[in-house]
């Protein structure tokens, strides 16, 4: 997000490029501060947005689950916040939560 300026869209847009993966991360600012991000969460919204004004309309994002200390209620909220577009697609990139989702899917 930080690095994709409305600049850069351009230039992709007139070389071809028709899919775009932004790596939002997290809809949590706080969460984003804490992993070294320098962007919000609104800023990717407005990212995205730009992107579809542009004329793309093949866009994923990435998010990362799995910190120490996230919830399942964590998890609930992001995706809760990402329907706000609903033609996108996400990966969700899962990193160090194997007891994460072994201890929610017991329950």
């Amino acid at each position: 997000v930080e690095n994709l300026s409305d600049s850069k869209l351009v230039i992709m847009k007139k070389n071809g490029i028709t899919r775009l993966s932004i790596g939002i991360q997290s809809t949590s600012n706080k969460r984003l501060k804490e992993i070294g991000r320098n962007h919000s969460y609104e800023d990717a919204v407005k990212c995205v947005e730009n992107a579809k004004k542009m004329g793309f309309d093949n866009i994923n994002v990435d998010f990362i689950y799995g910190f120490e200390g996230e919830t399942l209620k964590d998890l609930e909220n992001d995706l809760d916040e990402l329907l706000f577009e609903e033609d996108l697609l996400v990966y969700l990139n899962i990193i160090r939560c194997v007891h994460f989702f072994q201890y929610y899917l017991h329950y």
